[in-house]
């Protein structure tokens, strides 16, 4: 999604927010008089709604949690075919250096393949390598490669239209994202991979 669009996404209409605040109660049984917590929510069961807001929350942050590292297994893989130059690196070398799940790591390859970033060879125990050298590859074209997240979200909420506060918050967010965003691309255009080789390559 574009910055620009964030402004108009509203995740709750206000008649769901009040259909919801009308039939949901705030408080966990367990505790009379708590606030709402979603990640409690597990433990609610008198009220289905509950249920489904907890996970609702599970697979918000579960999706998050793999969607923001995208960047970092991308330049992992970049780094370990940088420092293995001129080897043949299999697949499971790659998934062995990065420890992550290796559905995970095929779709990142993948995504670098595909940006020409990386050539690999044909076959179950095909070969992976850098499609130029490391010092001719920067950070900006691994970050945009693997599709990987801005540098951080802006929470969406139906307005409050008597709060100043809530109904100007989305657009200096907005504003603010875009000059962090603009400003962390430029330097990661400046870092090339061979930066993150050279680290690789210091440890003893």
């Amino acid at each position: 999604m574009s910055i620009a669009r964030l402004l108009s996404s509203e995740p709750w209409s206000s008649t769901a927010a009040k259909s919801t605040r009308e039939k949901e109660p705030t408080t966990s049984s367990n505790q009379p008089g708590a606030p709402f917590n979603c990640c409690t929510a597990h433990k609610l069961k008198t009220v289905p709604l509950d249920f489904f807001l907890a996970v609702n929350c599970y697979m918000y942050y579960d999706n998050m949690s793999r969607i923001n590292n995208q960047f970092s297994v991308g330049v992992h893989i970049m780094t370990a075919l940088g420092d293995h130059h001129g080897e043949q690196v299999t697949s499971t070398h790659v998934t062995a250096s990065v420890r992550a799940h290796d559905s995970q790591v095929r779709s990142v390859l993948s995504k670098l393949v595909k940006a020409g970033l990386v050539v690999t060879s044909r076959g179950r125990n095909g070969f992976s390598s850098l499609s130029r050298p490391a010092n001719k590859i920067s950070l900006l074209e691994i970050y945009k490669a693997v599709e990987a997240p801005l540098v951080f979200s802006i929470h969406q909420y139906p307005k409050e239209k008597t709060c100043r506060t809530s109904c100007t918050h989305k657009q200096a967010m907005v504003e603010l994202l875009e000059d962090t965003q603009r400003a962390f691309e430029a330097h990661l255009g400046r870092r090339m991979l061979s930066e993150m080789v050279a680290k690789a390559r210091s440890y003893k």
